[in-house]
């Protein structure tokens, strides 16, 4: 009887177990997958959202621009998979034409200037939401993990450029 009651046991916590994945990955599910910028849009006028809109639908505009004058020596930087993204954007970079680095640099600036647009529209109570939810980012560590990756990211130049000097020598 005692080992019938112990199979039966067991049979219930084996067929529980794949359950209890299942509501774990549900329940985190609804954190990881929620967009950063939601919250502000809800707080935003119809007339912020259609500026951001149309900063948006600009900086495709620019990207498709940018990526008409890309060279076929440098679509292959892009393609290839052997490189990081990081020494893949090392490697474009060197490749950039005057007329590109001009390029780059207005779009920055168009950015810049659309960023101080925005914030002229916005409310002292939307600033203080903004400023809110920077605060709690950083309180649950999402700067921090990038302060880290940047930081990794520095040491991993730091190593491959000292082994390259080392080995031109």
């Amino acid at each position: 009887m005692k080992s019938i009651i112990k199979k039966l046991v067991w049979v219930v916590l084996v067929s529980l177990l794949p359950l209890s994945a299942v509501i774990a990955q549900e329940s985190n599910t609804g954190n990881v997958d929620q967009p950063k910028k939601e919250n502000l849009g809800q707080n935003l006028s119809e007339e912020q959202k259609a500026m951001l809109q149309e900063n948006k639908q600009e900086r495709i505009e620019n990207r498709e621009v940018f990526k008409a004058t890309l060279t076929e020596e440098q679509k292959a930087i892009l393609q290839n998979k052997e490189l990081t993204k990081e020494q893949r954007r090392e490697a474009l970079k060197k490749t950039f034409t005057d007329q590109q680095k001009e390029m780059i640099k207005a779009q920055h600036q168009d950015m810049k200037e659309n960023r101080e647009a925005l914030k002229e529209t916005l409310t002292a109570e939307q600033k203080a939401q903004i400023k809110a939810k920077a605060q709690e980012r950083r309180a649950n560590g999402d700067k921090e993990g990038a302060r880290k990756a940047m930081i990794e990211k520095k040491k991993q130049q730091r190593k491959n450029n000292s082994s390259t000097s080392s080995t031109g020598n």
